[in-house]
């Protein structure tokens, strides 16, 4: 689907008007297509488990704890990430409306830069953290998920032999 969206970008690219209007609109919605096809697979997934899970208890089986994805929890924390970095970037609009009826043109230059400096240090600082602090949680998840999965695994096994011996 990337590589699609790369060709097609070329492609506007040299396009004009109506072409490129009509190519957008296509791309735009075989994007959402595709989101709707991953989130109908998630439910029926979801579904699925819920299923599996239902018949697990009701046959006195162990049962996993319920838990985020990693990859989830990794997105959320990227996601707020990208929201502070949004909000520190409006922080630095606000901050650049400086008054240019009192200053010299030389300070005002040297003003604005200095806060899109230390704008872009305090955006990139939001984005990396955010990433390895999702990075680290969703290893912690899936770690936690693995011990449980192993739990519960050892738990059915137990039953299984307990009925199976007795």
């Amino acid at each position: 689907m990337l590589g699609f969206t790369v060709f097609t970008l070329a492609l506007v690219a040299r396009a004009e008007g109506a072409v490129f209007t009509g190519v957008a609109v296509a791309v735009v919605l075989l994007w959402v297509l595709a989101a709707g096809g991953v989130v109908a697979e998630n439910a029926v997934r979801r579904q699925a488990a819920q299923e599996v899970r239902a018949a697990r208890h009701e046959s006195g089986l162990p049962v996993e704890t319920r838990m985020w994805a990693p990859r989830t929890v990794w997105i959320v924390w990227v996601v707020a990430g990208c929201l502070l970095a949004a909000c520190a970037l409006a922080v630095w609009v606000t901050q650049t409306r400086l008054d240019s009826a009192h200053a010299r043109p030389e300070d005002l230059l040297a003003q604005a830069q200095q806060l899109s400096a230390t704008a872009a240090i305090v955006m990139s600082t939001a984005l990396v953290a955010s990433a390895v602090c999702g990075a680290v949680h969703a290893l912690a998840q899936r770690r936690r998920q693995e011990a449980d999965r192993a739990r519960a695994l050892a738990a059915e096994q137990q039953v299984t032999a307990d009925s199976g011996g007795g």
